[in-house]
C-alpha cells in the first residue's frame, strides 16, 4: 500500500470525524498538489454533494484543529486550502497503530 493508500484510508477510518467531515478531507487531499489545494468552494461542493453551508462549516473545524490554514481567508472567494502534512500523518500513525493493535 502506497503513502497516499494509506492517508486515505486512514482518513476513512478516522472517527474523530463525521462521515461528510471524512469525506471532504479525503476530497481535499485527492485534490491537493503538494499538500495546496486550488478550488472554489463551489467546485469543492460539486465534487462532494456536499453544501456550501456544510463545507464552510467543516473548513473552520479543520483550521481550528490545525488541519488545514486557509492563507487568503479574507477574501470572499475560497481558492487556495493549504493542507498541514503533520496532522496527516498524525491520521496515518493513529491509523497504523490501531490496526497494528488489532493484529
Amino acid at each position: 500500500m502506497t503513502d497516499k493508500e494509506l492517508i486515505i484510508k486512514a482518513i476513512e477510518n478516522y472517527s474523530f470525524y463525521t462521515i461528510s467531515q471524512r469525506l471532504l478531507l479525503k476530497s481535499l487531499y485527492q485534490l491537493a498538489n503538494d499538500n495546496c489545494i486550488y478550488a472554489s468552494v463551489s467546485e469543492i461542493g460539486k465534487i462532494t454533494k456536499i453544501s456550501r453551508a456544510s463545507i464552510y462549516r467543516i473548513l473552520a473545524i479543520f483550521q481550528k484543529d490545525g488541519l488545514i490554514s486557509i492563507p487568503n481567508k479574507e477574501n470572499s472567494k475560497l481558492n487556495k486550502i493549504i493542507l498541514i502534512s503533520e496532522k496527516l500523518e498524525q491520521i496515518k500513525d493513529n491509523f497504523t497503530n490501531k490496526t497494528n493493535m488489532q493484529l
